[in-house]
């Protein structure tokens, strides 16, 4: 419960900020797949795509959405030029980091920080769709089946605990 309060409460943050976030990686496939958080997950990943193409205002949007956010009181840290967590405070005090994921389209590719670079189409993506996640709807790509194929495979409706994501040379 406090995993998913936090997920929705930075993805308010997000909206309120101006962009619209959804679960990605291994969240998004939990919710996808089978409905719930994988059993190993003890954080959450977000993602979002950016209306720019340009890698650089990819850049200065997640630098301003860092500001938002801080002015908000979150703690930031920065991974890197379109990626950060979001350090949110839950019920008991404790500090749960929320991976935050920026992304944009260009020349027919998806970029997703700073792992995914694949061919890609904007009516995949938007206008987002949702997801259930432990019975709560959250927002999500439109074409999830997609947007899982673009980060794991082919196969990741099947379960591998063997599995072992490789950035592809390509990326």
């Amino acid at each position: 419960k406090p995993l998913l309060d936090s997920i929705e409460e930075v993805l308010g943050a997000l909206k309120k900020a101006g962009i619209d976030a959804f679960p990605a990686y291994g969240t998004l496939l939990g919710a996808v797949r089978e409905g719930q958080l994988i059993g190993h997950d003890s954080d959450a990943d977000l993602g979002y795509v950016s209306e720019h193409t340009h890698p650089v205002d990819v850049v200065r949007e997640s630098f301003r959405l860092q500001r938002s956010l801080a002015d908000m009181g979150y703690r930031i840290s920065r991974y890197s030029g379109g990626a950060f967590k979001v350090d949110v405070v839950e019920a008991d005090g404790s500090v749960r980091g929320l991976d935050v994921f920026g992304g944009f389209l260009f020349d027919g590719h998806l970029h997703l920080m700073g792992e995914i670079r694949t061919p890609f189409e904007r009516e995949w993506i938007f206008p987002l769709g949702t997801c259930t996640l432990e019975g709560r709807e959250l927002p999500a790509p439109a074409d999830t089946d997609r947007f899982l194929t673009a980060t794991y495979g082919p196969s990741w409706r099947v379960p591998d605990p063997a599995y072992k994501f490789g950035t592809p040379e390509s990326t």
